[in-house]
């Protein structure tokens, strides 16, 4: 699995070398992402997977309708878990959110993340979705990547809001998150919460 890298300043990474560490920073002058419509939110307890297409780039395969009934995808990336932990405003302890994700793409191209399995650590009422994931590039049957995830839950009987995204890779052999774009925004009862501390750790 690649380290996961996090930014100082949008344009600015920082490598994560062997293991994954919670970063702080004092100051958070980013503006909190506005909601996309439409997002398929996974909520706690349900078995069901989510899923998003993913949009923009990529040109759909065209094969015959004989190949296309043999063949009904052409990859499904291995299944991931990971946590992604968070503390914004005056927090005093993390909040999470444990989901698996994994991307398909089928014989004409189109490719889906999908994501299941939510529970949610600190929080209660636990929901996540994808705004709109989209293509950085393709390679053979390797998909880059460029997801932004929204969480959201009741913290100290507050809904809180986190936005971040994140860069990941995927092929039938690997799913691995690279780095986040940008310091996660966060509103915590509606009011901007500057985010502090934030990873997204492998778990069980």
């Amino acid at each position: 699995m690649a380290p996961i890298m996090k930014l100082f300043y949008a344009g600015l990474f920082a490598a994560s070398a062997c293991t994954s560490i919670v970063f702080a920073s004092p100051i958070d002058k980013t503006a909190v992402v506005v909601e996309s419509r439409d997002v398929k939110y996974l909520s706690e307890g349900v078995r069901t997977p989510v899923s998003v297409e993913v949009t923009n780039a990529v040109a759909a395969r065209s094969v015959d309708e004989d190949v296309a009934s043999l063949e009904k995808r052409v990859f499904t990336s291995p299944h991931v878990r990971k946590a992604f932990k968070v503390v914004a405003g005056n927090m005093i302890s993390a909040a999470s959110w444990a989901f698996n994700f994994w991307v398909e793409e089928d014989y004409t191209g189109k490719s889906t993340v999908w994501y299941s399995g939510l529970t949610g650590g600190g929080v209660s009422s636990p929901k996540i979705g994808v705004e709109g994931a989209t293509f950085i590039s393709k390679s053979g049957t390797e998909l880059d990547l460029k997801v932004p995830f929204i969480v959201k839950g009741i913290y100290a009987g507050k809904e809180i809001i986190v936005h971040f995204v994140v860069r990941i890779l995927s092929d039938a052999g690997e799913t691995s998150v690279q780095y986040f774009y940008d310091r996660p925004t966060a509103t915590i009862a509606g009011q901007n919460a500057p985010v502090s501390s934030w990873d997204f750790v492998n778990t069980n």
